[in-house]
């Protein structure tokens, strides 16, 4: 926001001009970033997340019979929040035609369904 102003953006600018590095945390902070001033001196430095638990080897194999997973079974796997911009409608209408090739893949998406309502509804609207 400090950079849509004209008086603290000049200042931020000169600020990111002169640093050795800038380091968004995301491409998607650098790409906004770029919006506004355009630096060479960029270097994504994405955040570490807590490792997650490692499923147990029962709870893998409900889980295949669960989803009917034979070892054959092709998977396609997303890690971010439900969000427009992560693209998941999208690779769910990916997923789609490609069901047509491999009729038993399987898309899973990991991440934090906060504030995404409405997008997951429109993901289960397609389905």
């Amino acid at each position: 926001a400090a950079l849509r102003s004209p008086l603290k953006g000049f200042f931020l600018g000169n600020a990111y001009r002169k640093a050795v590095k800038v380091f968004p945390i995301s491409k998607f902070v650098a790409n906004n970033l770029s919006k506004y001033i355009h630096l060479k001196n960029v270097e994504v430095a994405y955040l570490g997340t807590t490792p997650l638990p490692r499923p147990t080897t029962q709870e893998l194999e409900i889980f295949k019979q669960k989803k009917g997973i034979n070892g054959q079974t092709p998977i396609l796997l997303t890690v971010g929040a439900l969000k427009e911009r992560k693209g998941h409608f999208e690779t769910v209408e990916a997923v789609a035609l490609l069901k047509k090739t491999y009729p038993t893949i399987l898309y899973c998406i990991i991440g934090s369904r906060e504030g995404a309502d409405a997008y997951l509804k429109k993901i289960q609207d397609f389905l």
